[in-house]
């Protein structure tokens, strides 16, 4: 559950698991602004959005207009003029499949000749100028609004999707935007003519139409999401300022009561954070097809999606998605090598960390909550056959591989949990990973951004050298295991006899564009169940839930030959010994009662 967007690509986050679908997700972190005071903001050249959905005869929306108008523009010809990701957060884009590209400048009609640079997860197409490009330079397009959700694996819910007589996506998708990091005087407008009457839109930047007093920086309109429809909403009407929230379509669970705990954990993140409770901040809930569960961090906002079988304990599991994806959004980040996913055993390891511990001890939720979230995440960790792998292999197999994906958000939230739990005794409770949380801050803020030397930096001058090496020990690959008092006096370590996760055969095939089925382990319940080497998957596949669950069976339509039919299964190998946290019986303190 990864979504950064720093230097133009989306970083991965998207929580993988249990009954956190988590698609693996990518989240993008809150970019700065970059513009400075809303004085200097007038000073800035213009860029301004207009999105209007087309609607079709079904009353969905087929495709979504995008006009865009960037001031000051003087560009040689041939020099690059904009560019989109080819794929955002494991995500096609809209960069091949966009129509009716239309440019023009102050002196007129302009021939924009398109470029792929890069390869394909990691590259842009580029639009460069056939001739200079002089003054306001005004783009119109037409984007597809159904998203290829899927094709290939597990990804972010970031394509822009019509559900619902509403449509919503990231602008890491669709929207075309100039390279680099410039700060602009920006503004959002909708027309949702089209719509039923009453429609409303959100965006990261607030509700309804919208022109910030302050610039923003590209990296920042990047990572903004928006939505609009037929949209359910928190607060109705919503508000300039501070918290709003909306959703497509039906969620498993009342949106406003949902919605106010979200709002009450922001008040309490805020207050962790020193950010001012009256910053425009936005939550998107939306339908996952694929893999409903997880979610994606923006720009001020996150994405949060739903699917259509919920586990009995869906509001806890929603709740900790909102922790989760919320601290995203707050947290510092660790800069991730260009292409991969090197930053995840921080980025979400203390978001895994944090999502358990801040609403628990916020008072939001209770031991109940708590335990749940740990041992789901105990459960994925210690039985899995990867949990030994180094940080690096996670970074270069991170989408090919549910397990190994995992194991940034599980490992990185134990070894955290380790962290805390040493600065708690160390400084006799005056402390806590809190306070280098707001150490690294302060320098990402100063410095523009973190790498795992700053991490380094931080924990050794906190707990000495050999924190340093307990923490490189552990991008090693060594087992991070707490003790039973890690999450506080009230609970204790225990251990059950749990299963390992065991897709049947190569999980690569996945992945790929065909689906077809190699590698299959013999005697795997794959193999029981009647799968075989050469059959073609018909349909993408989640995995995420399943990993995450003892008893959930994956189902797949199954192609072989001129046949056509559904294999179910259980996909959980041998049973090991697995660490679980529990209530302490003998507990006393009056806390321990929650």
């Amino acid at each position: 559950m990864q979504a950064l967007l720093r230097r133009g690509m989306v970083r991965a986050r998207y929580i993988l698991g249990g009954s956190m679908a988590v698609s693996a997700a990518v989240c993008a972190s809150a970019a700065s602004p970059v513009g400075g005071t809303a004085g200097e903001a007038e000073r800035l050249p213009s860029l301004s959005v207009g999105l209007k959905p087309i609607v079709a005869a079904d009353g969905e929306a087929d495709e979504v207009e995008a006009t865009i108008s960037i001031a000051a523009r003087s560009i040689e010809a041939g020099s690059p003029v904009v560019q989109l990701p080819l794929v955002s957060g494991n995500v096609l884009t809209a960069a091949t499949t966009l129509a009716g590209l239309d440019a023009r400048d102050d002196l007129g009609s302009l021939s924009l000749a398109a470029e792929d640079r890069g390869d394909d997860a990691s590259g842009f197409r580029v639009w460069s100028a056939r001739r200079a490009v002089r003054g306001t330079l005004v783009l119109k397009y037409r984007v597809p609004a159904a998203g290829l959700t899927g094709v290939r694996g597990a990804g972010t819910p970031v394509e822009m999707r019509a559900d619902d007589n509403a449509v919503s996506g990231s602008a890491s998708t669709f929207l075309l935007l100039p390279p680099g990091a410039d700060a602009f005087r920006f503004s959002l407008k909708w027309d949702l003519s089209a719509f039923p009457a009453g429609s409303k839109a959100l965006s990261s930047f607030g509700p309804g139409d919208v022109a910030p007093r302050n610039g923003v920086g590209l990296e920042a309109i990047r990572s903004s999401f928006f939505m609009a429809g037929r949209i359910g909403t928190f607060p109705s009407p919503g508000g300039a300022k501070g918290f709003n929230a909306a959703w497509q379509g039906s969620l498993p669970v009342p949106g406003e009561p949902l919605m106010q705990w979200t709002q009450s954990l922001y008040d309490h993140y805020s207050q962790l954070y020193k950010r001012s409770p009256e910053e425009p901040y936005s939550v998107f809930v939306r339908y996952n097809p694929l893999n409903g569960g997880g979610g994606v961090g923006q720009y001020r906002s996150f994405v949060l999606t739903y699917k259509d079988e919920w586990p009995a304990n869906e509001d806890e599991w929603l709740k900790f998605v909102l922790a989760h994806e919320m601290y995203h959004t707050f947290q510092p980040q660790i800069e991730a090598a260009p292409g991969t996913m090197s930053g995840s055993w921080f980025n979400e390891g203390t978001a895994v960390f944090y999502g358990w511990t801040l609403p628990h001890r916020f008072g939001l939720s209770g031991s109940d909550y708590l335990l749940s979230q740990v041992n789901m995440s105990a459960m994925r960790y210690y039985t899995s056959i990867k949990a030994h792998l180094s940080n690096d292999e996670v970074a270069k197999n991170f989408w090919a591989d549910t397990r190994i994906r995992m194991l940034a958000y599980d490992r990185g939230a134990f070894y955290f949990a380790l962290v805390d739990q040493a600065i708690r005794k160390r400084s006799a409770g005056k402390r806590s990973l809190d306070d280098l949380m707001l150490v690294l801050k302060e320098r990402e803020k100063a410095k523009g951004t973190l790498t795992a030397a700053d991490w380094e930096s931080v924990i050794s001058a906190e707990l000495g050298g050999s924190a340093v090496t307990d923490f490189r020990d552990m991008l090693a690959g060594k087992l991070q295991l707490p003790g039973g008092d890690v999450f506080g006096p009230c609970f204790r370590r225990t251990s059950k006899m749990l299963r390992r996760y065991e897709l049947g055969f190569d999980p690569e095939v996945l992945v790929e564009k065909d689906r077809i089925v190699r590698g299959l382990v013999p005697g795997s319940e794959a193999e029981k169940a009647g799968l075989r080497n050469g059959d073609r998957l018909v349909k993408p596949v989640p995995q995420d839930v399943a990993a995450s669950s003892q008893t959930y069976k994956l189902t797949y339509p199954v192609r072989r030959g001129t046949e056509e039919f559904t294999i179910s299964y259980l996909p959980r190998g041998e049973a090991v010994a697995t660490p679980q946290w529990e209530r302490d019986p003998d507990a006393r303190a009056a806390s321990c009662s929650q």
